[in-house]
């Protein structure tokens, strides 16, 4: 029981991790604006959005 727990917390940090990474690419992407096209801002924004709100679910 106690591996489960720990396998869980570990699949958890590691999520959240490549979460944050991918917010911070995303908003730095969506700072140059130049060199992306709309529909991807559109798509990068939706991203980090769903990840605050689920930062702030748990």
């Amino acid at each position: 029981m106690k591996s489960k727990t720990a396998s869980f917390f570990k699949g958890m940090g590691i999520g959240l991790a490549v979460g944050a990474a991918s917010a911070y690419t995303c908003q730095t992407v969506i700072e140059n604006k130049n060199s992306l096209s709309k529909t991807a801002a559109k798509a990068c924004k939706a991203v980090g959005s769903f990840l605050n709100n689920l930062k702030t679910m748990m």
